[in-house]
């Protein structure tokens, strides 16, 4: 008798908040990491496309549109918390007052800058995040009428991907140059695919119809 491998399911609940504490991990600590491919993955991790992204898949994940609109939301702000607590830890926001400690001796954390900036990305969150988890439960669907909201990460990493070599393309190291021309590759590629898969399907359901009349 064969063995029984237990089974491991991540309830979508907790995959989500998971997954934007990884994320927001990941950008303040490869920070400095000598490694081409490390490298990469800081860059695409401290951009916002990763974090349009992860929202869009939370939605994805979710089995309805509300439950999208209030998990998509939740990941970016646990994204964010994890962010600027590694910042913190890793001795970010340091100040010290120059009228009561002119040698600067008396170095401590800035939590109001903290928090400043802390409400800043979770407004950000709260506002967007509804709207693109709910593109990203749409984007369940095989309907044509629901290609934008499939076709919506890919457009705007291409978007993004653009942007960044054009604006950089003299001033920045080879590595995020590289980084950049593979993201939009492989994005015009994930977006070419979609739309294949759409129009096989609609030529398909469209030969049903006419097979049927």
């Amino acid at each position: 008798m064969a063995a029984k491998w237990p089974r491991f399911r991540i309830h979508p609940y907790v995959a989500g908040p998971a997954a934007g504490a990884s994320l927001g991990c990941l950008g303040p600590l490869l920070i400095g990491v000598d490694n081409h491919a490390v490298q990469a993955v800081h860059i695409i991790a401290s951009t916002g496309c990763s974090w349009v992204a992860l929202a869009f898949f939370v939605g994805l994940s979710q089995a309805t549109r509300l439950k999208a609109a209030i998990m998509a939301p939740l990941a970016l702000i646990t994204g964010v918390l994890a962010y600027y607590l590694v910042k913190v830890l890793q001795g970010g926001y340091r100040t010290f007052d120059l009228n009561t400690d002119p040698m600067g001796t008396d170095i401590h954390i800035s939590w109001a800058e903290v928090c400043d900036h802390f409400t800043v990305w979770c407004s950000a969150a709260t506002v967007l995040g509804p709207l693109l988890g709910a593109a990203g439960n749409t984007a369940r669907s095989r309907q044509l009428r629901d290609l934008p909201a499939r076709m919506a990460v890919p457009v705007l990493v291409i978007i993004e991907s653009a942007r960044r070599l054009s604006l950089s393309a003299a001033f920045s190291p080879p590595a995020s140059r590289a980084t950049w021309t593979a993201t939009l590759a492989i994005s015009i590629a994930a977006a070419t695919v979609i739309l294949t898969i759409a129009s096989v399907r609609h030529w398909r359901t469209r030969s049903d119809r006419n097979a049927i009349v």
